[in-house]
């Protein structure tokens, strides 16, 4: 199957991120939870894979292209699993939010909750898992993992910081190609190569590090909670922040958000008849940004006149004023035995979408989208369905 373009991805970045913010805050911790455990496990796995003795010296990055390559596992679980992520959170609620889809109040609350939730699935896959059943109490696991949590909590704030953002930029990047996708091959894919990439280049994670660090305390007395609180997460966290927020959320939001649509967009109406005032009379089609902008009609009553506020004119004139006014979307009510000649003359004006009403159907260019309303096809459905349907009734008023 196909992936989504980025505008259609954009759509369902959105959905998602909404249904985040309205999420209960126990909902969001418990989610919050798993996908710390989730994302520990990935963890967890990398340093058994990669740990020890021998690797060549002359390739000093395939010991970390090893632990890169199997640690996606970890965002594979919660992004087909279903789970809370704060680094994944830190784009879906952001965009949501900016489309004007969500809540800034309830993506506070899926940020706090899914953080809080991921720090405790962290500690407690590294304490229970990791060290209670003594997994990481042996060579060359052990001091593995004691040498990644040191090196971890002595980066400067501003290293730790800026590979945050590195980090988050293509965590976020991964669930947004994940959410191109509609079957699980596909987002296997997509999650996989950015996710290996990141953790490959050394950038930080800060739900990740909340595996690692802690795992490497619960060994080594070299690392105190200070150090792992104000030396590594608060720096990471921010720069995680940024990196989805703002690299992948804001400016794709930027692209192919509500604010890059050119709102309303502009229809020609063709033939303004009884069917044509009943679609220019539809409010609804203001209240979702779309507007008759101009009408064509014969009659030459009509001619030259305003109906619902929209001028009409004649339909040979509608290359010139179609051009001139931009418009991309044409819209046909005429009789039966107008319709192709609309149609024609739409496509000549240089129309891209036409939505045709009449009771035939027409033919257009393969450029040119067309959906042919057969309101007689659909009202077959009712029949259809009262036929086949044995328990239902018609309902009778005395």
């Amino acid at each position: 199957m196909p992936c989504k373009v980025p505008p259609a991805i954009m759509e369902t970045v959105c959905a998602v991120g909404e249904k985040k913010t309205k999420m209960t805050w126990n909902r969001v911790l418990i989610l919050g939870f798993l996908a710390g455990a989730y994302v520990a496990f990935g963890g967890f796995l990398a340093v058994i894979a990669a740990a020890g003795d021998p690797w060549p010296r002359e390739l000093p990055g395939l010991q970390k292209l090893v632990f890169g390559a199997v640690f996606p596992v970890g965002l594979m679980l919660v992004v087909i699993g279903g789970a809370e992520l704060f680094t994944g959170n830190c784009m879906l609620p952001t965009v949501a939010c900016l489309n004007n889809r969500g809540s800034w109040k309830g993506l506070v609350r899926n940020w706090t909750g899914s953080y809080m939730g991921n720090f405790m699935g962290g500690i407690f896959v590294a304490y229970f898992l990791g060290i209670g059943t003594g997994l990481l109490l042996k060579d060359p696991w052990m001091s593995y993992i004691a040498e990644i949590a040191q090196a971890k909590c002595k980066l400067s704030f501003t290293q730790a910081f800026l590979r945050g953002v590195g980090c988050n930029w293509l965590v976020c990047l991964a669930i947004w190609l994940a959410l191109g996708s509609d079957n699980i091959i596909g987002k296997v894919f997509a999650i996989q190569f950015p996710i290996m990439a990141f953790v490959t280049l050394g950038f930080e994670h800060s739900v990740a590090n909340m595996f690692f660090i802690p795992a490497g305390m619960f060994i080594t007395n070299k690392i105190t909670w200070g150090m792992f609180l104000f030396n590594n997460l608060l720096p990471v966290t921010l720069g995680n922040i940024v990196g989805g927020a703002f690299f992948v959320g804001m400016l794709y939001y930027y692209l192919y958000g509500k604010k890059k649509r050119r709102w309303p967009l502009s229809i020609a109406l063709v033939g303004v008849g009884k069917s044509g005032r009943v679609l220019l009379n539809n409010l609804t089609f203001e209240k979702n940004g779309f507007h008759i902008q101009i009408g064509f009609d014969v009659n030459p009553n009509k001619i030259g006149r305003r109906i619902a506020g929209v001028k009409v004119y004649h339909p040979y004139r509608m290359p010139k004023i179609i051009r001139k006014q931009k418009i991309h979307i044409g819209m046909i009510t005429a009789p039966a035995e107008a319709a192709q000649e609309s149609a024609d003359l739409l496509v000549i004006s240089g129309i891209k979408g036409i939505l045709n009403f009449s009771c035939t159907r027409v033919i257009v260019p393969s450029y040119v989208k067309l959906k042919n309303v057969d309101f007689t096809s659909q009202l077959e459905i009712i029949p259809n369905y009262i036929v086949n349907n044995r328990h239902f009734q018609l309902s009778t008023e005395n």
